[in-house]
């Protein structure tokens, strides 16, 4: 709900919100928290634990996410393919979206 609502205020801030985007919104929320909630699964197990078709399918979404933002105008387009990684191995852009605190 975090994401959904972080690119919504940034929508109606930068002026161009309107009714029709719910469905895309919602695309976006569902694809970053997916990530999180991926990448989080993955930072849980042994690294030897975690098969080629997981770590592929948290990057999947990693950048699946990033383009979506990146069409929200919360990242510039350009950033796509970078992206920080936080300490706890979730993509900081990602993590703020979803209001993920940094927990040391």
């Amino acid at each position: 709900m975090t994401a959904w609502r972080t690119a919504y205020t940034a929508a109606v801030a930068g002026g161009y919100w309107c009714p029709s985007f719910v469905l895309s919104l919602e695309i976006l929320a569902r694809v970053a928290s997916r990530y999180v909630a991926l990448a989080r699964e993955v930072a849980r197990l042994d690294p030897a634990q975690v098969s080629t078709d997981l770590r592929a399918a948290v990057e999947e979404h990693r950048q699946l996410a990033r383009r979506c933002m990146a069409d929200w105008f919360l990242i510039p387009r350009g950033r796509v393919a970078l992206g920080e990684t936080r300490p706890d191995g979730l993509d900081a852009d990602i993590a703020r979206l979803c209001g993920v605190p940094l927990v040391h």
